[in-house]
């Protein structure tokens, strides 16, 4: 999925799209009701397993730590080294 971790869609990851991940799960967590935006759900999910939670965050904030770097660092070789190979 293009997008994967650019939960605020604006071309890049950075720390404040983990934050946002972690302000819905916290959202979440003390509302069920709580409607999580599209956008964070679907490029926030980094683990692909339909939830959003602070694994997502800690995920998220993992791939911008790298990203920041190593600029070529990639989605597939994070995915590779969180033991993740067929991810995307």
């Amino acid at each position: 999925i293009d997008g994967i971790g650019d939960v605020n869609e604006d071309k890049i990851v950075t720390g404040s799209d983990a934050t946002e991940v972690l302000n819905a799960y916290t959202m979440l967590s003390s509302n069920p009701s709580y409607k999580v935006d599209e956008a964070i759900m679907l490029y926030g999910d980094m683990n692909f397993d339909g939830i959003l939670n602070g694994s997502d965050a800690t995920m998220l904030l993992q791939y911008y730590t790298m990203l920041s770097s190593d600029p070529t660092y990639n989605l597939d070789k994070f995915f590779s080294d969180m033991n993740m190979k067929n991810a995307l």
